[in-house]
């Protein structure tokens, strides 16, 4: 087992308190992103004096929701109507796609239907269910999404492979979360995609990419809870199946988001404004219902605010600041590595130590390699910075997991690390995005627990159709915010405060698979 040395613990400061750093060292992703001469034209325009809408963030749920509204201006509400400067103004606190989006791992993996049992555990069958399904067409909207605006954004299709145990002569197959392979017999899960491999050599080839070395749990599985212990020599998965989901990817979410503004901005010319490095700094109640969005560049008056601020939320609404914490995330990006799969078409990600740790290769063979937070006492919750340079403990943990996962042919000084960056996961209590109207005239999305990939656009154009009248997309009950959510939700989770929630989560799965959690450092 690797050691663990603890790190100090990082700066928390109260909410009120907080700072948004405009400019913390680059991700991976915002380096490679290219320059847009659309979004530095309107951010160099003075800001608008009127808005009927002011959408704050410039991520994916921003990006979504401003499309949506511009797509829908056609189709005016009913009700009163003003003239304003801009039909939408989108505000940023960094560079467009600077917050989550920016920082994370760049890895998209929708819930499958065969997770469906141990999502029903946590949320119920109904609600398990639509969650699926939003998931599903969430990433199916994110591609939509990108295509009509001919963004080039390196979209990576991957197979994800999760690994099962054999039991009673062969008959069936148990995972080590609740799953529906485990009731099932194993002629019906070949039907289903599932392959199965007969001996520990097959195993070691189709994970490691050779015959030779170990093959640990974590490289090419995502074994569950159980996985997080070293898996000798594979003997203990020697009969296991591998069942491959076609909707995972990998993908740059930069290049997606600014793709995405140029194009809206070069569609819709003078009906959107868009300025970044501009904080909203306070939201003041005018006295004819109309809102003061005030930024250090000047006040936008706005008839609705979209809020799309994911971890920052509280900042702007102090209501959700028990519903939705700040978690640090650190992530590393390597030189490029050999392939960690007997495919090359096969990139791969995955959850180490359930839930702390995911990897994926690119098809530049660079590992991305992101988590870290067990490393510390309090998981990273409650920490509003991540503009500070990463740990070097962190840098020294992760070529250490890469060296155990890569092989034996490469040394600890073989693995380069390129780049690393922090970043803050918005996480929920009860492990659900809040989507909706969150006070009169204000929207919220956010929430999304390390798991934005494939919801976010759809949580985006949701609360656009809310804020314009019109009919929304499907959501599931359990992303929607309501009193009674806000009342119930810790309740739900019967934890008395945050770490023993999470900790509660950790041991039950948290109706989660480990290879989405993404949360920050640990060193072992």
């Amino acid at each position: 087992p690797l050691r663990r040395k603890p790190l100090r613990q990082p700066p928390r400061a109260p909410r009120d308190a907080v700072h948004i750093a405009e400019r913390p060292p680059p991700s991976q992703w915002l380096a490679e992103a290219p320059p847009s001469d659309a979004i530095e034209s309107a951010n160099a325009q003075p800001l608008p004096r009127t808005a009927r809408y002011v959408v704050i963030g410039a991520g994916m749920t921003g990006a979504a929701a401003t499309h949506e509204l511009l797509t829908l201006r056609h189709r005016p509400p009913s009700g009163r109507r003003y003239h304003n400067d801009v039909h939408v103004c989108v505000l940023e606190a960094r560079c467009v796609a600077g917050g989550a989006t920016g920082r994370n791992g760049g890895f998209l993996a929708p819930k499958s239907w065969f997770e469906f049992l141990s999502v029903a555990a946590t949320y119920g069958v109904r609600s398990a269910a639509a969650i699926i399904s939003a998931e599903q067409a969430g990433a199916t909207h994110m591609r939509e999404l990108a295509d009509g605006y001919n963004v080039k954004y390196d979209y990576n299709p991957i197979r994800v492979m999760q690994l099962y145990e054999r039991r009673r002569g062969g008959a069936t197959v148990a995972r080590h979360d609740i799953g529906i392979g485990a009731y099932l017999p194993a002629q019906l899960l070949r039907l289903a995609g599932l392959h199965w491999l007969k001996s520990a050599e097959e195993v070691r080839k189709e994970l490691s990419g050779s015959g030779d070395g170990e093959v640990e749990a974590g490289i090419g599985v995502d074994a569950g809870a159980a996985a997080a212990r070293r898996v000798e020599g594979a003997r203990r998965f020697a009969p296991a199946t591998v069942h491959r989901w076609a909707e995972a990817a990998t993908f740059s979410p930069a290049k997606w988001v600014v793709g995405v503004f140029d194009g809206i901005l070069k569609r819709f010319g003078a009906d959107v404004a868009l300025h970044y490095h501009t904080p909203v700094l306070r939201i003041e109640h005018r006295p004819d219902d109309f809102f003061n969005v005030v930024t250090p560049r000047g006040t936008v008056i706005a008839e609705r605010l979209l809020h799309c601020t994911n971890a920052w939320t509280s900042q702007l609404l102090p209501e959700f600041e028990d519903k939705i914490k700040p978690v640090l995330n650190h992530v590393v990006a390597t030189a490029p590595l050999p392939n960690l799969t007997a495919s090359h078409v096969a990139r791969t990600g995955f959850a180490l130590y359930p839930g702390y740790y995911y990897y994926h290769q690119r098809a530049d063979r660079r590992v991305i390699l992101g988590g870290f937070r067990d490393l510390y006492k309090s998981k990273g919750v409650g920490v509003w910075s991540d503009e500070k340079a990463v740990p070097r403990a962190v840098l020294g943990h992760a070529r250490q997991l890469l060296v155990k996962r890569v092989g034996h042919d490469v040394g600890a000084h073989g693995v380069r690390i390129e780049r690393a960056w922090s970043g803050l996961i918005g996480w929920s209590v009860d492990g659900c995005p809040w989507v909706g109207e969150a006070r009169p005239n204000q929207f919220v999305a956010a929430g999304y627990s390390g798991h934005g990939m494939p919801t976010a656009v759809l949580a985006g154009k949701y609360i656009a159709c809310a804020a314009h009248h019109q009919r929304e997309p499907v959501l599931p009950a359990a992303f929607k915010t309501s009193p009674w959510r806000h009342k119930t939700a810790r309740e739900r989770t019967g934890a008395p405060d945050w770490l023993a929630y999470e900790e509660a989560a950790a041991a039950s799965g948290g109706g989660k698979k480990s290879s989405s959690s993404s949360d920050a450092p640990s060193t072992s």
